[in-house]
């Protein structure tokens, strides 16, 4: 009973979800701001891809897929899954939203410590609709048709602006190679551009301008030409449930006919939920229920084999060039033959490359359940889920230059990833009372098992793009890898409770989990639990306070763990590859990692306190929760010297810790007999803070640092103090050096002038300082819905305030490349004799002087305020609904993610 729960809990309505998820494929993507303390982030807008979900902050860093992706444990239907287990693999965009019934975020140790290392990140326990006993046959029809653009466009610039900054940015690079900033060699890629004249004997420079037929006339709008002006969804769900007196049954299925937001992205997906439950005898019940889905996807990019995304194609794209040729082919971009040049292709040519996917899923549980004795229940289940997933990707020649290490040909890569995992559950629990006093007790055993095989061919030299682009016309074989991995996991838990007359209630957990991950000295952990809760309002001194519905008090202190590691670190591996020969024949060789047998469970202790209320008939009733984790031998893949061998080795290096306070409120502002408003609100701080390194060494290369005492995810760099206005300023910097250099020798006018953070009157990497973190101060959501007689509307508003983040597209690729087009937001704001309080320093080709170190100019608010979903629905008269045999029907309009308001110069800033 949720009264009796002394356990950090949020609960999200089944119909938010819903509507947040209208138009979507995966509900996982609708869950940003409608529970506190949990954070959803996506890495690509393409459907179906898994997102990132955060509960409570970053306690591990540095996960084993993906980088701290610290993703909490999902149990649907009794079926327990973890998304980083399952490389890539996202169950949840198959799972229909109209299907689930409750869906429970379990946030602290009190609460999650009965899952053991599972739940390390969180619990999230979504339960499916089940049929009712006694019930006729009910059946369900909902059908949606929904319409989508993109958040925002590339911003890039025109034809016009286009030829504008490029004449800006060669003559600068003339002058600059002129003065003796640029190495005279690049004239070569100058010359390619510019109306120059070259002195091959001196590689001296003169003249400038672009070259008379070098720009295109035309002026494409590459954004128009990738993206579809509206993408269409469609979808249809069916159910049908009812009971026996004896039996229950739901039966449900779902289709989503989905475009992508590009033109050749297209999305097709099918579900099928079957369940029941059945009293064989009085005392003993069964029951089943299954979930199985298919998707498929077609699309020209894929995220992993492109060097860039499409965003950053339209961007880098000519707009001064047509889209085709008079043929209607589709025009390349002009290629050179000397230098650095690393020109985009056509976006289109890049859309034209066949990706197509195929995830299929299965999730299943079983049960059965005894009642030999009053009040003594024995219960044995089986949990199996599968997915599997196939990939394709045939990149043709006419988009060769997208894949970097087979130029010169078309390639065929193809890979497929099998999971599966049976975890079986025996358990007894027996409940009783004495008197006043109630007490539980629960004893387990569990068994989980997962099998991980995945393989990858990759092919080259088709005949054609179009027909024969199968393994079996290939001309070569590139590569060939496979790879199969089980483990196991054995666990024994228990669970105490304890309740007195509705007002005290306390919980003790108690699991051992033994982990096939680990070394022998270290397979197993103990995760403990202790949590109560006091129901103040029914206590006798408030049985005259009638206002007062809910006022409990929960505490909870407990301990968490994670297997957050590579499989079989502890282990030395070895591969057989035909590189490597010894005597004419193959040889078995030690892979590049190196073993570690101490290496042990990540841990998480916690304590949390908090506050559950609801006043005036729970007209207003909301929960605070304030709570205190702290990590200790988070795992790290640290750096090893190179004479050893392999790069890297994990061990439990790093302490984590994370603080934070979570605030609920809602309520009905009005409630009358034709008009009701209610809201709902919930806010998130969390402080997070890397504790100790203990000595791991981190990759200086990450934008994203890992400091001690600072939190994760933190962003050094340079601090700009100016830009140079004239070259008596850099000279009297460079003459109060003690090396006689400030900054670079080529340093001159219109460079940044970066600030001497420790005033040794030079500037190196000592110098860096903080420049922003990516986490948000706070965030959250909020809810607004109106209701009048049969019309609702409802508007969920989504928030973060607070993280920065380096907007990447700037120093990657800004000053370096000649030829590619460039974001607005640069090129209109580079320093130039007449545009002095430019926030960006002047434009010259490979960037000389080095302004496109990683500095504050570069930093940008990621703060939004996003209305994520707003929704009109009519409720068609009872009365001639049940006239004609329909127990209800609603018109429903609804919008999604329609406005976002953010200064983030990029297209989301959740990405």
């Amino acid at each position: 009973k949720r009264n009796e729960f002394s356990g950090a809990v949020s609960t999200i309505d089944a119909k938010d979800i819903v509507q947040a998820a209208t138009g979507t494929i995966g509900f996982d993507r609708a869950l940003g701001g409608l529970a506190a303390g949990v954070q959803v982030s996506q890495n690509t807008g393409r459907p179906g891809a898994p997102v990132r979900i955060n509960i409570r902050g970053i306690t591990s860093p540095f996960s084993s897929v993906g980088g701290g992706l610290n993703q909490p444990l999902f149990v649907i239907d009794g079926v327990p899954f973890n998304i980083d287990a399952l490389q890539g693999a996202n169950p949840l965009s198959t799972l229909n939203p109209n299907d689930i019934e409750s869906f429970d975020v379990l946030k602290d140790a009190g609460a999650t410590a009965i899952y053991g290392s599972r739940g390390a990140n969180g619990v999230i326990i979504i339960k499916t609709k089940r049929g009712k006993k006694n019930q006729a046959p009910k059946v369900n029809f909902s059908y949606a048709t929904t319409f989508a653009q993109p958040i925002k466009k590339v911003g890039a610039l025109n034809s016009n602006q286009y030829k504008s900054f490029y004449n800006l940015l060669v003559n600068n690079s003339v002058d600059a190679m002129n003065s003796g900033q640029l190495d005279p060699f690049l004239s070569y890629d100058l010359a390619n551009i510019a109306k120059v004249d070259l002195d091959f004997d001196t590689f001296q420079v003169s003249n400038g301008g672009i070259n008379d037929n070098y720009f295109g006339n035309a002026n494409t709008d590459w954004n128009k030409e990738v993206f579809r002006s509206m993408a269409v969804t469609n979808q249809a769900n069916l159910s049908l449930s009812g009971g026996s007196e004896k039996t229950d049954y739901n039966f449900s299925t779902s289709f989503i006919d989905q475009e992508g937001l590009t033109i050749n992205d297209k999305m097709k997906q099918y579900n099928l939920g079957i369940s029941f439950d059945t009293d064989i005898t009085n005392h003993v019940k069964m029951g089943s229920s299954v979930n199985v889905g298919h998707t498929e996807v077609n699309s020209g990019e894929n995220d992993v084999l492109n060097q860039f995304t499409i965003n950053t194609s339209i961007a880098r794209a000519r707009p001064d060039l047509p889209v085709r040729d008079e043929n209607g082919k589709l025009l390349g971009q002009p290629d050179y033959q000397y230098g650095f040049m690393t020109l985009e292709p056509n976006p289109l040519m890049r859309l034209s490359n066949k990706t197509n996917n195929k995830a299929y899923n299965f999730i299943g549980n079983t049960y059965i359940e005894v009642e030999p004795l009053k009040d003594l229940k024995l219960k044995a289940d089986v949990n199996a889920s599968v997915f599997y997933n196939k990939n394709s990707s045939f990149i043709p020649k006419i988009t060769e230059t997208d894949f970097i290490y087979y130029p010169n040909d078309s390639y065929l890569n193809e890979a497929d990833g099998l999971v599966s995992n049976i975890t079986t559950n025996l358990t007894a629990n027996y409940n009783f009372k004495i008197s006043e006093h109630k007490f539980g007790a629960l004893a387990g055993a569990a068994w989980d098992k997962t099998n991980f095989n995945n393989s990858n061919h990759l092919y080259s030299g088709f005949p054609d793009d179009e027909v024969l682009i199968n393994a079996t016309s290939a001309r070569t074989v590139i590569g060939y890898a496979s790879n199969r991995i089980e483990t196991g996991l054995y666990s024994l838990f228990s669970r105490l409770n304890y309740g007195y007359k509705d007002l005290y209630n306390a919980t003790v957990n108690f699991r051992t989990d033994t982990s096939s991950k680990f070394g022998p000295d270290n397979k197993r952990a103990y995760f403990p639990s202790l949590s109560a809760s006091w129901n103040i309002n029914n206590e006798s001194f408030l049985a005259d306070v009638s206002n007062i519905n809910i006022l409990k008090l929960r505490a909870s202190i407990g301990k968490v763990g994670s297997t957050n590691v590579s499989d079989f670190a502890f282990l030395q591996f070895f591969q057989n590859t035909a590189s490597n020969i010894y005597n004419g024949n193959s040889a078995i060789v030690p892979e590049n990692n190196f073993p570690n047998p101490n290496i042990g469970w990540e841990t998480t202790k916690e304590v949390n306190l908090g506050l559950d209320f609801g006043f005036f008939n729970n007209r207003i009733k909301g929960s605070f929760d304030i709570y205190d984790r702290k990590t200790t031998g988070a795992l790290v893949k640290t750096p090893i010297p190179f004479e050893l061998g392999p790069n890297s080795y994990f061990s439990n290096f790093m302490d984590v810790s994370n603080k934070g306070i979570e605030i609920t409120l809602g309520g009905d502002i009005i409630r009358s007999q034709d008009f009701v408003w209610s809201t709902n609100f919930n806010w998130s701080l969390n402080r997070n803070k890397l504790e100790k390194l203990n000595g791991a060494s981190i990759n200086p290369y990450q934008l994203d640092y890992y400091i001690e005492g600072q939190p994760v995810g933190t962003i050094m760099g340079y601090k700009v103090a100016k830009i140079f206005q004239s070259q008596d300023e850099v000279d009297a910097l460079n003459a109060a050096s003690p090396s006689g250099i400030y900054d670079k020798a080529s340093t001159t006018v219109g460079d940044f002038m970066m600030e001497d953070v420790n005033g040794d009157g030079q500037i190196n990497a000592d110098d860096r300082a903080i420049i922003g973190n990516i986490q948000p101060d706070f965030f959250g959501g909020i809810s607004n819905t109106f209701a009048y007689k049969n019309f609702s509307l409802n508007a969920f508003f989504q928030y973060s305030v607070g993280a920065k983040s380096i907007w990447s597209a700037i120093p990657t690729g800004i000053y370096n490349t000649l030829g590619e087009n460039k974001y607005t937001e640069y090129a209109l704001n580079t320093w130039t004799p007449e545009n002095t309080n430019a926030r960006y320093a002047k434009a010259v080709y490979t960037d000389p002087s080095s302004n496109g170190r990683i500095s504050d100019r570069y930093i940008y608010d990621t703060s939004y305020l996003r209305l994520k979903s707003i929704q009109l629905s009519y409720n068609f008269d009872q009365k001639l609904m049940n006239r004609i045999g329909i127990e209800r029907a609603k018109l429903t309009l609804t919008g999604t993610n329609l406005v976002t308001w953010t200064k983030w110069p990029g297209i989301d800033p959740e990405t």
